[in-house]
């Protein structure tokens, strides 16, 4: 069973990208998590004298990204909340990065956390899984090809997954799911009959689970 939605980002929607010194990949997940992240990816860039951006548009999904390139395993890798906001970067250095997308309503599964504890801006990994979070960027750190780094990341993902005791709110789950069948293209009160809430909890739980109103979810 595959998710019903699919994130689309560099280099699909930036061809220009399609050069030897800088490359975007994507790989798919295995089956056991294909409902949980949307894709792994990596992005691989060298300095060059020509001007260049990437632009990164709000897609609803979660990342934990690891420098590859981190002289430290501590501050190595990190969590990016949602985008409210489609933003612009521009690259100087060089940057070898991998990163994890995770599906909004399967993030607080994995992270342990609620989305909202994400919003203001990146936390480090440390700081929530601790120890435990420092020794999996090491493996992660000490891999010699993306293969290796997905298998890792791919057996820890899993294994979070199978511990988990901070289940996503139903409310959550059910809502994102008809959002997901519907593109977006349902009223927070269609939304909030069809789960059978009233408005006003239904914004409430999501201003406390993903730290966004419904509103930001859905067509008004």
């Amino acid at each position: 069973m595959t998710h019903p939605y699919r994130p689309i980002h560099s280099p699909i929607l930036q061809p220009e990208l399609h050069r030897p010194w800088y490359r975007c990949r994507e790989y798919t997940p295995n089956r056991r998590l294909e409902l949980h992240v949307a894709s792994f990816w990596t992005m691989d860039f060298q300095p060059v004298s020509e001007h260049q951006w990437h632009r990164i548009i709000p897609d609803g999904c979660v990342d934990i990204v690891v420098n590859l390139l981190s002289p430290s395993s501590r501050k190595a890798a990190y969590v990016v909340g949602l985008a409210t906001r489609s933003e612009i970067l521009h690259f100087s250095e060089v940057r070898s990065i991998f990163g994890i997308r995770i599906y909004s309503e399967s993030a607080r599964d994995i992270l342990k956390f609620p989305l909202s504890a994400f919003m203001e801006h990146p936390v480090f990994l440390e700081e929530v899984w601790g120890l435990e979070g420092l020794y999996w960027v090491e493996e992660i750190l000490n891999a010699k090809t993306t293969s290796d780094i997905i298998e890792i990341v791919e057996h820890k993902l899993c294994q979070k997954l199978t511990d988990s005791d901070m289940p996503t709110s139903s409310l959550v789950y059910q809502s994102m799911q008809l959002m997901y069948v519907y593109k977006g293209n349902l009223s927070v009160t269609n939304l909030a009959d069809k789960v059978h809430f009233s408005e006003r909890h239904l914004r409430r739980v999501f201003d406390r689970e993903i730290g966004l109103s419904a509103l930001l979810w859905v067509a008004s």
